[in-house]
């Protein structure tokens, strides 16, 4: 099933299946083994027979009346009445009010789902012979789904959060459930999205519309917010499904993008009001041995994102027709309780402070809010102005938990593990044995690391399908003087974002290893360069509580990349886990142990970190194991694991250097940083190519904001001045600058 947090002990207990370790996976594309004893029509029709077979005791009510008479939304319009009125007093007021009246209709006229169980019906069928044309198997686990069969009988909503890589994501959820006679979800889809011939059929499948911005000319749009809320918290109130991204929009890169709160917090919201007495949270993975969208290789490269149009949609479509996308695996891990998480939340953070808050609604049938709701009911509504540093953390952390556990479950496919080996051990190339050899020792390795990976059989035989898939423009394919067949990977841009893309989920496996690592270079002040040209190499020491220090300070550095850690866990035992995978990988060993007493951790002090747990040191001192040429290998494995991003902070954090003198425009900055990395990825500057990937040095832009080194604001206060990019002078930033330089140098050399 996947992770599951300790903050969910009664879900993990109460929410699973007896069968779940005998069920096997199920292909839902090979339908004719779930039709027992077929007769001749069924032998015949397979996928016309199963879509007809499909039951559907389930109701989709139209709730556009229920929204508009709402009190919210009947709030929002007589504030915007009252507003209008205070500028212009010569208004009428009846012509304004059936003009906002008139605006929240057409808003929920375009916004809502009208799902039509024959029009789902119809897709399902259709979608069973399209993708049978373009995929070999779409794979799923009966007892994951089964288990979710269990709770739609408790009569709570189900939120169903996936991973958002494709827009095949849109539908591949709901036609599971189709298949398995669940109730179909209400899907949150762009408006970019809600087009001619599209838009329709989204509407029809449970597609909602939303604004990519919620708010017009840097004004917040009240009416088209408390809508929006008001139509999600009537579709739980119903028992409805929903389903949404909560990652916003698709990853660029391959990895999780960090959460956005947003929609989520009008799920809590809804609890914390009691108009929903619970909802259980399932976190999706979807895995895909090839992307059908491709590898989002313009948009790295800076170039704009393509507007969505009918026409570009029918050729988009009629181009998968000559394509084999090989095997999609979709994983549901442990579902959980919101209701249990806010409880363990509360309890975990101390917080009671009942009526800090007044709720905006009644309780529903005279049930009274906890103490968490009475504190935060409301505060996390798309409608309030203000909201509660306790609401954006509790929301945030549900959101970390989601995507933290959907990335623990993401099954690693074959193409995966082929880029990721190619980008971190055979940058220049090798031949098919050597690729074999290391594919199964990374393999067996990701295994020891309880990950799941999509594909068996023989190395060789996997490496050339992999290779295959991944396709001739990305990896060369040749021969050497002895017939032994050669791979080159394309590690220029843009093609190399290609390999970086597929690799992206296996670096998440390694990725704490790699901080490790990287804080042991600088805690040791060493580099694997120095150790290479030394004609005598001896262990190198380095100090447990700096060590600690430096990764602390690259997993808040690292957070928008990689959620390393959860709230509700100590950040010591997570280096600790991963400290101990190094000393029995034997990266690092422990000369001797001394149990000591609790004491303070002292080190760097790049940021401000806050007050830090003490923890037991079992010893002061952890040698690196460089005088091994084994050691030395894993040494650079785990190097180079992260060595991409690191690259990217680094060309970030160095062109920071350039607000000392001055401010500058956000959008200029960001393109003469983007400039820079590619002119230094072009001239072989750097060490990966890939560093120059537009996503990534945003989020080092947006982590080094995190970090208070940078700050932006408007000019004169003005939202409708451009927004400037500056340097926050405070805390000695100049040298809080310099010292993280120093960090990321010494991880990279």
């Amino acid at each position: 099933m996947g992770f599951t947090c300790p903050c969910f002990p009664e879900s993990r207990k109460n929410i699973t299946s007896e069968n779940i370790l005998q069920d096997s996976l199920q292909n839902v594309l090979n339908i004719r083994s779930e039709l027992r004893h077929p007769n001749r029509f069924e032998l015949l029709f397979p996928y016309l027979a199963y879509s007809l077979q499909r039951k559907s005791p389930y109701v989709y009510p139209d709730l556009s009346l229920s929204v508009l008479i709402s009190s919210r939304v009947q709030d929002a319009v007589q504030q915007n009445v009252q507003k209008t009125i205070e500028s212009e007093p010569n208004a009428k007021m009846e012509k304004i009010l059936k003009i906002e009246k008139q605006r929240s209709k057409k808003i929920i006229d375009r916004m809502k789902a009208c799902i039509s169980y024959w029009s789902v019906s119809l897709f399902g069928y259709s979608l069973f012979k399209f993708l049978g044309l373009i995929l070999r198997s779409l794979q799923v686990h009966r007892s994951q789904l089964n288990i979710i069969k269990d709770l739609e009988q408790k009569g709570h909503p189900i939120i169903f959060l996936p991973l958002h890589k494709s827009h095949l994501d849109y539908i591949i959820v709901t036609w599971i459930l189709w298949i398995h006679d669940m109730r179909v979800p209400y899907v949150a889809a762009g408006d970019n999205l809600n087009i001619p011939i599209i838009g329709p059929i989204l509407r029809a499948l449970g597609g909602f519309f939303i604004r990519r911005r919620l708010d017009t000319n840097g004004k917040r749009d009240l009416i088209y917010r408390s809508v929006l809320q008001s139509y999600m918290q009537e579709l739980l109130q119903e028992g409805q499904s929903l389903e949404f991204f909560i990652e916003g929009g698709r990853s660029r890169s391959g990895k999780a993008l960090y959460p956005k709160g947003g929609l989520l917090s009008v799920i809590v919201d809804s609890f914390l009001q009691s108009c929903i007495q619970d909802a259980y949270i399932v976190p999706i993975s979807i895995s895909y041995e090839k992307l059908m969208e491709g590898n989002f290789i313009d948009e790295q490269m800076g170039l704009p994102k393509q507007k969505e149009s009918v026409w570009g949609t029918i050729r988009a479509l009629l181009h998968l027709f000559y394509g084999d996308y090989g095997n999609i695996r979709v994983e549901f891990p442990q579902p959980f309780s919101l209701k249990e998480f806010i409880e363990s939340y509360n309890i975990d953070n101390n917080i009671v402070m009942p009526n800090l808050l007044p709720a905006l609604t009644p309780p529903v049938n005279g049930v009274s809010p906890s103490s968490m709701s009475s504190s935060l009911s409301s505060s996390t509504s798309l409608c309030m102005f203000n909201v509660s540093k306790e609401a954006r953390d509790l929301v945030q952390s549900l959101a970390e938990h989601i995507v933290y556990s959907s990335v623990c479950s993401t099954v690693l496919m074959s193409t995966n593990i082929l880029a990721f080996l190619l980008l971190t051990k055979y940058r220049q190339g090798a031949t098919l044995k050597e690729l074999a050899d290391s594919f199964k020792e990374l393999t067996d390795l990701v295994k020891s690391r309880n990950r799941d990976i999509g594909f068996s059989g023989k190395s060789e035989d996997i490496v050339l399908y992999a290779a295959a898939m991944l396709g001739s423009n990305v990896l060369k394919r040749s021969f050497t003087e002895i017939g032994d067949v050669y791979f080159k990977p394309a590690i220029s841009l843009p093609s190399v974002f290609s390999l970086s893309y597929n690799s992206a989920p296996v670096t998440n496996v390694f990725a704490m290893e790699s901080v490790i690592v990287g804080a042991c270079f600088y805690a040791g002040n060493f580099s694997l360069s120095d150790v290479g040209n030394s004609m005598q190499r001896t262990d190198i020491s380095v100090k447990r509580e700096e060590l600690f220090a430096a990764s602390q300070v690259l997993c808040q550095l690292f957070k928008f990349e990689y959620i390393l850690s959860l709230g509700c866990m100590q950040i010591d035992d997570i280096i600790t886990d991963a400290l101990d995978l190094l000393v029995m990988d034997e990266v690092l060993r422990i000369p001797a142990l001394e149990v000591t007493n609790r004491s303070s951790k002292k080190g760097i002090d790049i940021f401000s970190l806050g007050d830090e747990d003490d923890f037991l040191q079992t010893n002061n001192t952890l040698m690196v194991n460089t005088s091994q040429d084994e050691c030395i290998e894993k040494l650079k494995f785990y190097q180079q694991v992260l060595m991409p991003v690191c690259e990217s902070y680094l060309v970030t954090a160095n062109h920071v250097k350039t607000l000392m003198d001055s401010d500058m425009e956000e959008e200029k900055f960001m393109t003469s940083l983007h400039n820079n990395a590619k002119e230094r990825a072009q001239r072989n500057l750097t060490k990966c190519s890939e560093s120059a990937a537009q996503e990534t040095l945003k989020n080092a832009v947006r982590a080094l904001h995190d970090l208070r080194i940078i700050t932006t604001y408007h000019r004169d206060g003005d939202k409708n001045n451009p927004k400037l990019v500056s340097l926050l002078w405070e805390n000695d930033v100049r040298q809080r600058l310099y010292d993280l330089i120093d960090l990321l140098e010494h991880m990279r050399e």
